[in-house]
């Protein structure tokens, strides 16, 4: 009967006659019980905790990879202009919207200016106190995280030929995130992981303009431009562009088509000379500044489209023109958007190579507007690029 009861007891263990399920045959005390699971509770959690951990970083790991690997073929970044103000008007705000935005598309692959870099006169040497006060103090603070780290493309606007242009040039020979090798350059941009690109040809619109050479500017700067020269390379840069079949836009300082009261002989020397090739290869998305404000305007000719982002929006603001106060009633019918308070444009190219996001932000992080574009290789007309 005693084996038979322990036998039975082992099958249905209960009271004091319960055995260890851990193998353990004698009855347990109820000392001895607190002590064995004291004993276990120490080896299995541990366990339990150390599983939880490999498992659970393991799954975390797998879906950073997983958005590491969703991202790095896009392409993205901010633009915008007419901005160096040692902080003053809307640059400060404009700065720290800039900084959340490449923060919320998990960060951005560079930074564009679209000229103006330095205000009322530009700078004269590349040890001005115009790139601390300017640029270092307030786009390179460890607060903006996703900005100070960054690499900025620089073009030239006519405030910056008000002294010595070529101080720009020199400042970045020292400081690798300011690119401006030269006036007038081109930049193949490839994603992450190298399998998608995006060519941005950066023009000097400044010395294109023709009333520069008659005052408002460094006369010896500006003669020392050669026009001719940068046409050829930018009419070369456009031709391989279209051949090579890659995603192209063009940013400089000068509109070619905006709501604004300044001279209207600028529009047109712009459309006479960066226009009139853009048109004959097809490449129809256009950034700039100079206006002080931030507009969209779609201009569908017979056989060119051209797209123009404006974003020169970088701190103080110049109020858009009615009809009846611009110089050019015409552009009217162009405007799509327009907007006078301090802002910029965050731009996606996706992952395809094929469709680029271009959206305007304000000082205050509200979405404005937003435009998307799609692109067509094998397209050799003015169906290349389109609006979607």
């Amino acid at each position: 009967m005693d084996e038979m009861s322990t036998s039975s007891s082992t099958l249905g263990l209960n009271g004091n006659e319960q055995r260890s399920l851990l193998g353990f045959d004698k009855p347990l005390k109820s000392k001895q019980k607190k002590k064995y699971i004291g004993i276990v509770t120490f080896i299995l959690i541990p366990i339990i905790v150390f599983l939880l951990c490999v498992f659970g970083i393991t799954i975390s790991i797998i879906i950073i990879v997983k958005s590491l690997k969703k991202r790095s073929s896009e392409i993205k970044f901010v633009a915008w202009g007419d901005w160096g103000r040692q902080g003053n008007y809307y640059q400060d705000a404009v700065a720290d919207m800039m900084n959340r935005w490449c923060h919320e598309v998990n960060e951005c692959n560079f930074i564009v200016s679209t000229g103006d870099n330095f205000y009322p006169d530009g700078v004269k040497s590349a040890d001005s106190v115009e790139f601390k006060k300017s640029f270092e103090e307030i786009y390179l603070l460890d607060k903006q995280t996703y900005l100070k780290d960054n690499t900025y493309y620089m073009c030239f606007g006519n405030h910056d030929y008000k002294a010595y242009p070529t101080a720009q040039i020199q400042y970045g020979e020292t400081h690798e995130n300011w690119i401006i090798p030269k006036p007038y350059y081109e930049r193949d941009i490839k994603s992450e992981n190298g399998d998608n690109s995006l060519r941005i040809l950066f023009v000097d619109t400044v010395p294109l303009i023709n009333k520069y050479y008659e005052g408002g500017v460094n006369h010896s700067a500006i003669i020392e431009q050669n026009t001719k020269e940068q046409l050829s390379w930018f009419e070369d840069a456009l031709d391989r562009a279209t051949n090579e079949n890659v995603f192209t836009i063009v940013v400089g300082h000068h509109p070619l088509h905006s709501l604004t009261n300044k001279n209207a002989t600028e529009l047109m020397d712009m459309q006479a000379t960066i226009e009139k090739l853009m048109a004959k290869y097809h490449v129809s998305i256009y950034f700039a500044g100079h206006v002080h404000n931030l507009q969209y305007a779609s201009v569908e000719k017979e056989d060119f489209v051209v797209y123009n982002v404006l974003t020169g929006a970088g701190s103080k603001i110049v109020p858009i023109p009615t009809k009846q106060e611009t110089n050019m009633a015409i552009e009217i019918d162009y405007n799509k958007f327009k907007y006078a308070e301090g802002g910029f444009v965050g731009v996606q190219l996706n992952s395809d190579g094929n469709q680029l996001d271009v959206q305007y932000i304000s000082h205050e992080y509200e979405l404005l507007f937003e435009k998307k574009f799609k692109f067509d290789p094998q397209a050799k007309d003015k169906t290349r690029y389109q609006e979607i």
